[in-house]
């Protein structure tokens, strides 16, 4: 009983999280009424470092992704965990992914 916390302190070099496990006493005392284990993966895509010196990121899960110029012209797409724009200029782009869009930024 009582409340839970979990605290996760963030060293250099990032972080990358896949998958979040609770143990079964957490979830018999009635705190977490959900399953115990919850994807994360699918809530939210994450490249890094971003923005990029090289133009090369990594995507915080596999999937299937489309890049796109500011002027909205694809340049690029692929099935992976990473996305390289080394070929491009620097400048910004968006990649896309499941009806998801972010801002890839290399510098």
């Amino acid at each position: 009983a009582g409340q839970h916390v979990l605290r996760i302190n963030i060293e250099a070099g990032g972080l990358n999280i896949d998958r979040i496990e609770i143990s079964e006493p957490l979830l018999k005392s009635g705190s977490i009424n959900d399953s115990k284990t919850e994807d994360i993966n699918q809530t939210e895509l994450v490249a890094y470092p971003n923005p990029s010196s090289n133009g090369f990121f990594q995507l915080n899960y596999e999937t299937r992704w489309e890049a796109f110029s500011m002027d909205g012209r694809k340049i690029k797409n692929g099935e992976s965990s990473h996305v390289d724009l080394s070929a491009f200029p620097a400048g910004s782009y968006f990649l896309k992914s499941n009806n998801k869009v972010i801002k890839l930024v290399k510098q």
